[in-house]
């Protein structure tokens, strides 16, 4: 994977260069300018069983070049590996204000601290 500092120096045709590598055997790439909207546009469409292409993803910006890089972004995460169903990183579900909540309640209160440990902490730092 190049670095940030590359991709950004990429020149369109690179970045749709770059696209159309990572770009899955059924899917296709179209990017333009919209003259309805005024805009540039991008989007990912899938072929499959139907006569007509399935639409996976689409954008449009003012700036081609930013609009082009956010197609890239888009395929190169959707590529990525799907983390292990015990993986940290690893949804199970929702995220919720509910869930925080019960959660918060399930953890254990910390211990008290003792108020001359504190005491001597500051005073070391205040330089008594």
């Amino acid at each position: 994977m190049p670095s940030i500092q590359e991709i950004s120096a990429w020149s369109l045709d690179e970045i749709r260069g770059e696209i159309e590598r990572l770009l899955p055997e059924d899917w296709q790439f179209r990017d333009g300018w919209d003259q309805n909207t005024l805009c540039w546009f991008v989007c990912f469409e899938r072929f499959g069983e139907a006569p007509d292409p399935v639409l996976i993803w689409e954008d449009s910006t003012s700036d081609h070049r930013i609009n082009l890089l956010n197609a890239f972004g888009h395929l190169w995460t959707k590529l990525q590996p799907k983390p292990q169903p015990d993986s940290p990183w690893s949804r199970q579900q929702e995220l919720t204000a509910e869930h925080v909540r019960q959660k918060a309640l399930e953890l254990a209160d910390p211990e008290d601290l003792d108020p001359d440990e504190i005491k001597s902490v500051y005073e070391t730092f205040r330089g008594k």
